[in-house]
């Protein structure tokens, strides 16, 4: 007899099958979980460490974006040029490209000499020994000599408007003309700058229609020649 046939042929009853239990209820969420938070249906959820993108101002139909939440940015005003430097007309000039000369001194006498003592202390002012030696480094000038010399310079120069004198007298152990006192070399390398500052095609333009270049140029030829 198969196992098969033997269930079939037994007069046990079948006992019945209990109903399989409800499920149990869930539990409650924490108040937290349940408390009701804003309405965002409308608005993207931004994920973990995504940096949300700026907002925008509406002016019209026009949106602008704006970094500055407070107001719009304060843009810089350009930088005010500096005030052209006050030059002294009347001072004498110290002049070097070409024949060493000085305004207001004759290129007789001792001319040359206090022309090229005054060149000497325009651009290094120096103690009396020293100025002593570079005037002739061979026979250096006495000391007589050299004060005799820096006196007549003196008078030759003269003084400003308010009674300065253009060579003041010694007082801190160093010969050094006034600021005053003006120099071709200064004006020629001022005319370069602001030739180059303003290219080749307008700078040139600039410097041929000053007037100093021509003079400028004008003494290089002579001392060339």
């Amino acid at each position: 007899m198969t196992p098969f046939a033997a269930l079939s042929s037994s007069t046990r009853p079948l006992a019945s099958v209990p109903p399989l239990a409800p499920p149990a209820p869930a539990e409650p969420e924490s108040a937290q979980a349940s408390a009701p938070g804003p309405d965002t249906s409308g608005a993207p959820e931004a994920r973990q460490g995504e940096k949300t993108e700026p907002e925008f101002e509406r002016s019209g139909d026009n949106a602008s974006e704006t970094d500055n939440p407070t107001g719009p940015v304060a843009v810089p005003a350009p930088a005010a040029e500096e005030p052209a430097e006050l030059v002294d007309l009347h001072a004498p000039e110290v002049q070097v490209l070409g024949p060493v000369a000085v305004t207001g001194i004759s290129a007789s006498g001792h001319g040359p000499k206090l022309a090229q003592l005054a060149a000497y202390l325009y651009f290094k002012p120096s103690s009396p020994d020293t100025v002593a030696e570079a005037m002739d480094p061979r026979r250096p000038w006495s000391k007589p000599t050299l004060q005799t010399r820096i006196s007549e310079l003196r008078n030759r120069l003269g003084a400003d408007q308010d009674g300065n004198l253009y060579l003041p007298r010694d007082r801190t152990g160093i010969y050094k003309l006034s600021p005053k006192v003006r120099s071709d070399w200064d004006r020629f390398t001022k005319l370069a700058e602001r030739g180059l500052t303003k290219g080749p095609t307008t700078g040139t333009t600039d410097l041929e229609t000053e007037p100093d270049t021509e003079a400028i140029y004008e003494r290089i030829v002579t001392r060339s020649a």
